[in-house]
């Protein structure tokens, strides 16, 4: 892999892995694995996944760069499950999962109704709201991965990187 030439491709890199580990945690996990079509496998996969931008501070200032993963909005309680009890999960949300998954179809491969769906949502909230759901726990070893890697990625050039990044800022100031 070629050298990054800056701060914000270094830590891109770093997100790329961290999403790729996640996807190989869910994958080799002990619940199965994602399923080939599903909206997260796709996000975590695509480019748009990873966001890199310098944050300001409160003079408006730059200040260092962060790095965003975006993610589907279940991605939490992948990792992290869900108690029993507590508040029901939405049941317009889990129409869509019923509908996206086609748990309603006979045998025939037909829809067997709007209220098989709502029956089919409402046996899945029902089930959450009494025994949770458990969790993965794949986010934080993902990210060790990628304090790993961003290790391995900040040697020597670090330090070449950091004298150009402050070139360019001071220079900027010079002509401004």
């Amino acid at each position: 892999m070629p050298a990054p030439s800056s701060f914000r491709e270094i830590l891109a890199d770093v997100g790329r892995a961290i999403c790729l580990e996640m996807v190989r945690l869910l994958d080799n996990g002990p619940y199965g694995g994602l399923r080939k079509n599903s909206a997260l496998r796709k996000q975590l996969l695509s480019a748009g996944a990873v966001q890199v931008a310098q944050q300001r501070g409160a003079g408006g200032r730059f200040g260092s760069y962060g790095l965003t993963i975006v993610a589907q909005d279940y991605l939490q309680w992948l990792d992290s499950g869900r108690k029993p009890g507590g508040k029901k999960v939405p049941i317009s949300a889990l129409i869509q999962f019923v509908k996206n998954r086609q748990l309603n179809r006979g045998k025939n491969g037909r829809f067997t109704g709007e209220a098989s769906i709502n029956a089919i949502a409402w046996a899945i909230q029902t089930s959450i709201y009494k025994h949770g759901i458990k969790g993965r726990h794949f986010i934080d070893p993902a990210w060790a991965l990628g304090a790993e890697v961003l290790d391995k990625l900040l040697d020597e050039s670090a330090l070449s990187i950091m004298s150009r990044d402050l070139d360019q800022q001071f220079a900027y100031k010079k002509t401004a």
